[in-house]
């Protein structure tokens, strides 16, 4: 994972379509896979994007969530069945 990456993910979150920079209407949520050992606390993946998210001036602009957590979520919920299949299928969640 690219810090570069991230920030530019924030910052096309926050452009406005007239060009302008809005960053209070931006978000971005990064979505890993928990069983990544990168990004795992201490993991290169982690540490990027705590570096980023220290470097914002609003670090909760940006945010972690695993397709684990998310599938699990829906799976809960009882929603987007097909979704909660495709991940089982796919990545074994």
């Amino acid at each position: 994972m690219k810090i570069y990456q991230l920030v530019r993910n924030i910052l096309t979150a926050c452009v406005r379509p007239d060009g302008s920079v809005l960053p209070e209407k931006g978000h971005v949520v990064l979505i890993y896979d928990e069983r990544n050992p990168a990004f795992q606390k201490g993991g290169k993946g982690y540490r990027s994007y705590e570096n980023t998210r220290e470097a914002l001036h609003d670090p909760q602009r940006l945010r972690m969530c695993s397709w684990q957590r998310i599938s699990n979520h829906l799976r809960k919920k009882n929603e987007f069945s097909w979704l909660v299949e495709q991940l089982e299928i796919k990545y074994g969640l």
